[in-house]
């Protein structure tokens, strides 16, 4: 066995006994010179650190009673609204004005098309696609259903 921490005389012994008297993990680390998360990690390794109840404190004559968990509310924000909605079946696409990654910026659509000369971006105003290309991209999910079928 080698020199731990807790191999040195009755240690363990003495940290049972502080913790039965209900000394916290700071006062028993105080009094054996030993750090809180060597006291705590000892006596989780023994098994002794979820068996003592917790207390509970009555302030001003009343008990407090149990709370119930919190269920965290998620707000959405649109940022911007929503396009106008595009009938593909009868919109036609746009021509695209086949710029380069480049020449494209933040109010430009990136729909991308295969050319000859590399990957070339529709470029019409929108972010980060155009009305028409963000009705391709962002099909609402019965819609996309039906297509499949």
């Amino acid at each position: 066995m080698g020199h731990g921490l807790w191999d040195v005389g009755d240690r363990t012994d003495q940290l049972k006994a502080l913790w039965n008297r209900g000394l916290s993990g700071s006062a028993i680390g105080a009094e054996l010179h030993v750090s809180r998360s060597a006291v705590l990690g000892k006596l989780a390794r023994l098994g002794l650190l979820r068996s003592r109840p917790r207390e509970v404190t009555v302030r001003n004559g009343h008990t407090p009673r149990p709370r119930e968990p919190r269920v965290p509310v998620l707000q959405l924000k649109v940022s911007r609204p929503l396009p106008e909605p595009v009938d593909l079946a009868t919109e036609a696409a746009p021509t695209s004005r086949n710029l380069t990654i480049f020449e494209t910026d933040s109010g430009t659509c990136k729909w991308p098309y295969a050319t000859p000369e590399g990957t070339r971006y529709c470029g019409h105003p929108g972010q980060p696609f155009c009305r028409y290309h963000a009705a391709m991209a962002y099909m609402p999910v019965p819609a996309r259903d039906r297509r499949l079928a």
